[in-house]
């Protein structure tokens, strides 16, 4: 089974080469169409290579030309995402799905995106909307067991998060919220052992070294935390949320000059 994260790869794959379809209506001229196109040509360039701000302002130009065309918006919401601009890519995303709703991917992109600006129940029903159009699938599964988790339901979110790791035991955002899980519920030995083992399947991995830092720290060891935080702020400096946790770790240890530079560096990334 495709992962999210695979299906939008060959989402992407196959959207390279292919020249966008703008309206047949007499509203846009030859020349209107020849200038969508070539943004939005040169434009899965940029994304492609990982410039998202340059992509940003393609996608945004070729949204001019195309208000209507799902892939403009859906990958304008990947810049965002991807630059840590969470409401905004939110913002995207649904504008994406107001012209595709059927979009498994989309709904789950969005879930992930409310469920970074803590909107729970906007992220519970979009999830609700992609498990419809891919039953028990096991990704959208993991993102309901973060809804149940900040909803503080504890024991629905361990019995979702067990049909996810019953059919891939190295599920990592299974293993993450599992972790997280557990932690919220006071069992910080439990959750140590399973972001331990997620560490040791994915190592670097940006999405684990958080979930440590931020388990480490409310199992009361903010200084082993900061070493995690601090490489998962190096692999994806524009994302605010090992940021966040560095400043919630130093705050902890008793350093709050720090704690107070790493607010700032949040509050920072978020004034963009």
């Amino acid at each position: 089974m495709l992962t999210v994260f695979s299906r939008v790869s060959c989402v992407l794959a196959l959207l390279i080469g292919i020249v966008a379809i703008l309206p047949s209506q007499n509203a846009y001229s030859q020349h209107e169409r020849y200038m969508g196109e070539a943004y939005f040509e040169s434009t899965m360039d940029e994304f492609q290579m990982g410039n998202y701000e340059k992509a940003i302002k393609g996608f945004k130009r070729f949204n001019e030309f195309a208000p209507y065309d799902f892939n403009g918006h859906y990958l304008l919401g990947h810049c965002l995402r991807f630059l840590g601009r969470y409401s905004e890519a939110l913002t995207l995303y649904e504008k994406a799905l107001s012209i595709r709703s059927n979009d498994y991917d989309a709904q789950v992109y969005a879930a992930m995106m409310c469920l970074k600006t803590g909107d729970y129940d906007r992220a519970e029903s979009h999830l609700n909307v992609a498990l419809t159009l891919i039953p028990k699938d096991i990704d959208a599964l993991a993102y309901m067991a973060s809804v149940q988790r900040g909803q503080k339901d504890y024991t629905a979110a361990l019995v979702t998060i067990s049909s996810v790791l019953k059919d891939d035991p190295g599920h990592i955002v299974g293993l993450i919220e599992q972790g997280r899980v557990l932690s919220a519920s006071g069992d910080h030995e439990g959750a140590l052992k399973v972001i331990r083992h997620a560490d040791k399947l994915s190592a670097d991995n940006y999405r684990v070294l958080v979930a440590y830092g931020e388990i480490l720290t409310a199992a009361g060891k903010a200084e082993e935390a900061i070493p995690k935080l601090t490489t998962a702020a190096t692999l994806k400096a524009k994302l605010p949320d090992a940021w966040f946790e560095l400043g919630n770790a130093y705050e902890k240890s008793g350093k709050q000059e720090m704690a107070r530079q790493y607010y700032s560096t949040v509050d920072s990334l978020n004034a963009r």
